[in-house]
């Protein structure tokens, strides 16, 4: 099962992101797969931020956790680089988040 979501982008960090449909008018798409948070998108970005209901424990690795600086708290995750490095527009694993995740507890 997959979901799609939509970040706003504002310079140097993607702050947010909503359910969407992942049409053409979408910058960055989403699908969870099992722990692997994957994108994909037209727009490079450089950071990101969501909120979960405390199912994620860690995250790291992927294409997120090579470029920027993540932090995981009981309610968010964090992502960002204080040079401004960035993800070019592609698509891959955005992270690889750790516990008991599930589409239904990221927002």
């Amino acid at each position: 099962m997959s979901f799609s979501k939509l970040f706003y982008l504002v310079p140097f960090l993607i702050s947010s992101f909503i359910f969407s449909d992942c049409t053409d008018d979408v910058d960055v798409c989403f699908s969870l797969d099992g722990g692997n948070l994957n994108y994909e998108s037209s727009q490079d970005m450089y950071g990101f931020q969501f909120s979960h209901t405390g199912c994620v424990t860690d995250a790291d690795g992927g294409d997120g956790g090579d470029t920027f600086t993540i932090s995981t708290s009981p309610s968010t995750v964090l992502a960002f680089d204080f040079g401004g490095a960035f993800l070019p527009a592609g698509g891959g694993t955005l992270i690889i988040l750790e516990g008991d995740v599930s589409e239904d507890c990221l927002y």
